[in-house]
């Protein structure tokens, strides 16, 4: 009876033991999810965070190209009107020295 006993108490407490150390490496594996899970979200804000600052650099970018082709545009047309002023005034001196 006494080894009967025995043999229950040491195989209850080896289960013990193993139910012990499963719910000690669950733990480790839901703590390692739950670090990952917030690395994870982390890394998705971030993300987030990074595309809305290239969003607003690709948006001040083509304005930025707007701008300098409005102002190349500027520059032609100041140049064209300055050269029709220095034909008028060719023009006009070619008048004055022939009269």
């Amino acid at each position: 009876m006494d080894t009967k006993l025995f043999s229950r108490y040491e195989r209850t407490r080896d289960l013990f033991f193993k139910l012990r150390e499963e719910v000690i490496a669950q733990r480790g594996s839901r703590e390692a999810a739950e670090l990952l899970a917030t690395e994870g979200e982390e890394d998705l804000y971030h993300s987030h965070h990074d595309l809305g600052l290239a969003e607003e650099r690709m948006k001040y970018l083509e304005l930025k190209v707007e701008a300098e082709k409005r102002e190349r545009k500027d520059i032609y047309e100041h140049a064209r009107v300055a050269r029709l002023d220095t034909e008028e005034l060719k023009v006009g001196l070619l008048k004055e020295a022939v009269l």
